[in-house]
């Protein structure tokens, strides 16, 4: 089970993975890993949901592995 993070922890969490940051668009942010699959995070917030979690861990989990973000933290 995917709890919420804090946005600033996931940028530095996807940092430290070797993520980086491609975009901007509003309150969003397009990031993207190492071997070039992509997320979106909601950076106009301080706590990110369960659900956007979880959509993010499956975005990145062909290089991360299913459950990298309860892995990472």
């Amino acid at each position: 089970m995917v709890k919420p993070i804090s946005t600033k922890a996931l940028r530095t969490l996807l940092q430290s993975m070797g993520c980086e940051k491609v975009a901007v668009v509003g309150s969003h942010e397009k990031w993207r890993g190492p071997k070039g699959h992509t997320c979106t995070i909601k950076a106009g917030v301080k706590q990110q949901a369960p659900g956007t979690l979880r959509t993010i861990q499956a975005s990145l989990a062909p290089e991360f592995g299913e459950k990298w973000i309860e892995e990472g933290r």
